[in-house]
């Protein structure tokens, strides 16, 4: 049986700085070597491809061929661009590009074309080829700002054309194509060229799973490859867009990662090392163990950023004279460093390196380690992790992002009492100050909501349990009940939605025995800047997204009791959360209510809502609250909260801001009581809330009584929220995004979700029409 998955990765750089042809020539060697993980259709590769330094002398010879200054090719202005241009429109995506350069001030010296050789590749890479397109460049004015503006150019680039950027720099040029790692040198004239010569040279090979192949998305970027999956990619997406950064038109996992990066660094101006450690952060615990800088620092930059790129993978990333390797935090993508007499090799596998070439033991980097390698005078020099983290350090202490005690954020909880802002409900106990008859009618009423929310006895039975145990039910592998769409019975819009996972090479994680990885730690409030611009920002942390307290006034239940709780379990209670962010006056906390008048349209009272969050946070407000008490009213209508989320999380994330976006100056918070159960309460947080409240789950524990009840439910659905992430090969929670999928809903809703649709359309599902009439049908039921 040939088994093949897993994708290759090598890297090889000369101690000694000297370029040379057997840097590529073994580069492209240990990519054949490991052509066992890589895929392959009828005899035709997914894609292999190598970053490369600027190929300088035959780039020379080919400015004196044009009659140009050959020393050109040493000055610091001098840049090279490879583009894929489709073959169809080629001249006037051409002709757009060179306008593009021209308005950022940076001149073609010569263009290269016809440097391939078609016959060298096979059917299906042939059908799919596009142009192969070089410009060497001079970016004119500041050489400091030149990385910024050719970065600027690319984006552009690919925004307004249909042409791909392959590289674009005045250090690194990288040729790919569909097919094996033997077919590059058969392809590509350059690197035939026996004047083709590098101190540094990095290689990956592809096995596609979640993606076609094709030229564009073969690997390395402009930047950045990787083996592995990014789980996290819908949350990183949303990341990047909350703060302006350009990403790949209709990229990869992949693609996207590098376009993040290289917009931090190129675009933000932030070192290759800060960039890549607030994409790779470390797990929280692993920070607990750093020296009290190291914490103030990776703290602040956890929160400025965050676990967004989780998922198994080696990477290896180059920027300038930096070239930045590492293993995702659960080191499930292995990366060796063999080192040699002559050079320092980082590959999926050591094999390739004879034995008696080895000048130490090869060593597998650690889960979670990162190491680099920097270009000196002298040559490449390692750099080691320790060293890393401590330059990194000193990155942050300099720009102001790294400000003593905020490691004091790693021990989270609420308040032992309430502030002066806080309401203040009344401090009764049930059983001591409700009489009989109100216990009966708050039963009642509790009934009444359950029924209008969309409980069902199953719901019930298994908040019990988890009120007994402390943990979930076990019982059959996920959701065996009829499809929301096809039920006769009252249907939540989370039930419409079923997890999706699209990975076959990505096991879950064993939250068992990886437990020191998992977490389930939120952000709250304003987020740091990345680059320590603008006034310093307070922001908030959970140990879980769930906050106690929100329940009305007339439940009689008693805030100070639930205080204790709120805070050994490193959560607080919503009322105090308010308080804290929010305060009061002009920028107090935000309400927006699930309901809507009944003769309004659900998705005008959406836009409405919507409006509100943005008007609000532009204004200074810091929470913003998404509740579903109000629609007790004549004429009310209810409204699911989670659609109120996302059209409130999305328009936020589409309004510019000084720090991104309007998303990051704010707490996005949920106190419903249509959340029922676990799934529930992790759709929510995949559409886009900080924290939620599901207050009518936990007054069914505290009505039980039992002083341990609402400990242990909450202790189950954050261990319920734990094993949801793993199952998706994630291990944090804040990178949990829209990893779901709307079965029966009309595609205008799903879109409102963000999310795909499947078995619907635009005349058949459940669409605004029907969630109308059910939403007033509720507001009847709860009056």
């Amino acid at each position: 049986m040939d088994e093949r998955d897993a994708c290759a990765l090598v890297a090889i750089a000369r101690k000694d700085g000297a370029a040379t042809r057997e840097v590529l020539a073994e580069t492209i060697r240990g990519l054949e070597c490991l052509a066992h993980r890589s895929g392959s259709i009828d005899g035709e590769g997914d894609g292999a491809g190598v970053l490369t330094d600027i190929p300088r002398e035959l780039w020379a010879d080919a400015l004196a061929a044009a009659r140009l200054d050959p020393s050109r090719v040493l000055d610091r202005a001098f840049a090279v661009a490879h583009l894929f241009v489709p073959p169809h429109d080629d001249e006037l995506v051409q002709a757009e590009v060179r306008r593009i350069l021209a308005r950022h001030r940076i001149r073609i010296l010569l263009e290269r074309h016809g440097t391939t050789r078609r016959a060298a590749l096979g059917p299906r890479a042939q059908a799919g080829e596009p142009r192969f397109w070089q410009l060497a460049l001079q970016v004119l004015g500041p050489a400091r700002r030149a990385g910024r503006r050719l970065y600027r150019v690319g984006a552009e680039v690919e925004q307004a054309t249909s042409a791909t950027i392959i590289s674009l720099s005045r250090s690194t040029a990288v040729y790919k194509l569909r097919g094996h790692p033997q077919q590059l040198s058969a392809y590509f004239t350059d690197l035939a060229d026996p004047r083709f010569r590098t101190s540094m040279a990095f290689g990956h090979d592809r096995f596609a799973t979640n993606t076609t192949t094709s030229f564009e998305r073969v690997q390395p970027f402009a930047a950045f490859a990787h083996n592995g999956e990014i789980n996290t990619i819908a949350r990183l997406r949303e990341e990047a867009a909350s703060l302006g950064l350009a990403l790949s038109r209709d990229g990869s996992d992949s693609q996207d990662v590098d376009a993040t990066l290289r917009a931090l660094v190129l675009g933000r101006g932030l070192d290759p090392i800060e960039a890549l450690e607030l994409l790779f952060p470390p797990i929280v615990n692993e920070v607990r163990r750093m020296d009290p800088q190291g914490q103030d620092a990776f703290t602040r930059a956890r929160a400025a950023f965050g676990p967004f790129a989780q998922g198994p993978a080696a990477f290896v990333a180059r920027v300038g004279d930096l070239c930045l390797v590492g293993v995702d935090a659960m080191g499930l993508r292995p990366l060796w460093h063999v080192e040699t007499d002559e050079a320092h090799v980082f590959a999926s596998e050591r094999g390739f390196i004879p034995l008696e070439r080895y000048s130490t033991d090869p060593r597998p980097l650690a889960p979670g380690e990162h190491a680099g390698l920097e270009r000196t005078a002298r040559g490449w020099r390692y750099l080691d992790e320790p060293n890393l983290r401590a330059r990194f350090v000193a990155l942050r202490a300099k720009r102001g992002c790294a400000p003593p005690d905020d490691r004091r954020r790693l021990e989270a909880g609420g308040p032992a009492v309430a502030s002066e802002a806080a309401a203040k409900p009344p401090g009764r106990r049930i059983e001591l100050s409700v009489m009989p008859d109100e216990i009966e009618d708050l039963a009642i009423r509790r009934e009444q909501q359950f029924a209008a929310l969309g409980y069902e006895p199953e719901d019930l039975k298994q908040a019990a349990f988890m009120e007994e145990t402390g943990n979930e039910p076990i019982g059959s592998l996920g959701y065996d009940g009829p499809l929301a769409a096809l039920a006769t019975k009252r249907a939540n819009l989370a039930d419409y939605l079923q997890e999706t996972v699209a990975v076959v090479t990505n096991p879950a994680i064993d939250r068992e025995r990886e437990i020191e990885h998992f977490s389930t730690r939120v952000v709250i409030g304003p987020r740091p800047s990345i680059d320590g611009s603008g006034k310093p920002r307070p922001w908030l942390e959970l140990r879980v997204p769930l906050l106690l307290g929100g329940h009305a006034p007339e439940s009689a239940i008693a805030l100070d009791d639930l205080r204790p709780l709120a805070r050994a379990a490193g959560t607080w209670l919503v009322e105090d959360l308010v308080a804290e962010l929010g305060g009061r006056g002009r920028r107090a906390a935000v309400v927006l209510e699930a309901d809507r008048d009944w003769e309004e349209d659900p998705r005008d009272a959406l836009t409405r809502l919507a409006n509100a969050a943005t008007h609000a946070v532009r204004g200074g407000t810091r929470v913003v609250l998404v509740r579903d008490r109000g629609i007790r009213a004549e004429g009310r209508a209810w409204i699911d909260p989670l659609l109120v989320i996302a059209a409130a999380h999305r328009a936020l994330i589409a309004q510019p801001a000084p720090n991104g976006s309007l998303r990051r100056e704010c707490a996005l918070l949920l106190s419903s009581g249509s959340l029922r159960n676990l799934h529930d309460v992790v759709v929510a947080l995949g559409l886009g809330a900080d924290a939620v409240n599901p207050y009518l789950l936990f007054e069914h524990a505290l009505a039980t009584g039992d002083p341990d009840a609402l400990p242990n439910l909450l202790e189950a659905l954050r261990k319920g929220i734990e094993k949801v992430c793993s199952t998706l090969g994630m291990h944090e929670v804040r990178g949990y995004g829209r990893a779901f999928s709307a079965i029966g809903l009309t595609p205008d809703v799903a879109a409102i979700l963000g999310v795909r649709t499947f078995g619907a359309s635009t005349f058949v599902g459940t669409g605004w029409d029907a969630l109308a009439r059910d939403g007033f049908e509720r507001a009847t039921m709860l009056r």
